[in-house]
């Protein structure tokens, strides 16, 4: 599988002169087309492999990108098949078969730095269709062993009985490596089997000893679930009911009482504040009357009664 991405530091020599020289015609560059308004990005074939995902729910999840510019492409055939379009005719992404073996060429005719469009910033668009597009190249020209597969699908390899397999290593995308037992059928083949697929990309199966043909690759598509925006359905809050993992779902306005903010409690400050000001007073007020009472004349003999001159 071979990608093609062009951009403001592209040239319509590798396009118009080198690759047909090599047998490889992919139309013909000619002018940079730059617009002040955007068109809209239109999905011409909703099930290719690259784009089956992000059209699957019969919407086009890509037609908020905004397009400054790209690459005019003509001269294309029926070989070549446009994935992607602006609203106008003009090509976006292509696609062509390769020799025999299932060999594809993807090009792409703007560039994804940021600099003619929005579209790495754009949410739930790119990094589906980046994915969907490195899968779909990784397993050109596999033959068969190539293999796409859901999330939580189990990878099966059956080979022949000769030459022996002695074991299997499986890479997953991350690049952790699990090692797997090969088990000799009832039919005299060879069956590797490997259930830890919930990481989405490319699986690269090697064999010992090193003579059988490999790698073998299967490719696990992104969670279509991933690309609904909807944070939860009908049906996942029924089944989180059933399951007794919540009671129920609480509205907005009822937020705040579920948080513990209903009734407000009664602020209890300002009355203690006045009745440390009120207490300050008494006691000043009480103070002043004794030093006063003290200050009058006969206030020492009237103190002590009992003392006698």
């Amino acid at each position: 599988g071979l990608w093609i991405i062009l951009g403001p530091h592209s040239g319509p020599l590798l396009i118009n002169q080198q690759f047909p020289q090599a047998g490889l015609r992919l139309g013909t560059l000619t002018t940079v087309a730059h617009v002040k308004r955007s068109p809209a990005v239109v999905i011409k074939r909703k099930r290719n492999a690259t784009v089956r995902l992000l059209a699957a729910a019969s919407r086009n999840a890509i037609v908020g990108v905004t397009l400054r510019d790209w690459w005019n492409i003509t001269k294309l055939n029926a070989h070549d098949r446009v994935i992607l379009a602006t609203s106008t005719g003009h090509a976006l992404a292509l696609e062509r078969a390769v020799g025999v073996n299932g060999g594809q060429v993807v090009l792409w005719t703007t560039a994804v730095d940021g600099s003619w469009n929005d579209w790495p910033t754009e949410a739930g668009s790119f990094v589906p269709l980046v994915n969907e597009t490195v899968y779909h190249l990784a397993l050109s020209g596999h033959g068969a062993g190539r293999s796409t597969l859901q999330p939580g699908q189990t990878i099966q390899w059956v080979g022949p009985a000769q030459p022996p397999v002695d074991g299997v290593t499986v890479t997953r995308p991350n690049g952790v490596k699990a090692r797997v037992a090969p088990l000799l059928t009832s039919t005299g083949r060879y069956m590797a089997v490997y259930n830890h697929t919930s990481l989405p990309g490319l699986y690269t199966l090697h064999f010992s000893p090193t003579g059988i043909p490999q790698p073998v690759y299967y490719a696990v598509a992104v969670n279509s679930g991933e690309l609904n925006f909807a944070p939860l359905s009908k049906a996942d809050l029924a089944w989180l009911k059933k399951n007794q993992f919540i009671q129920g779902r609480i509205s907005p306005p009822e937020l705040g009482q579920a948080l513990g903010g209903g009734a407000a409690g009664l602020n209890l400050w300002p009355y203690l504040a006045l009745l440390v000001v009120g207490s300050l007073a008494l006691e000043t007020f009480l103070t002043w009357r004794m030093a006063r009472q003290q200050a009058q004349p006969g206030a020492a003999e009237a103190a002590m009664p009992g003392l006698l001159v």
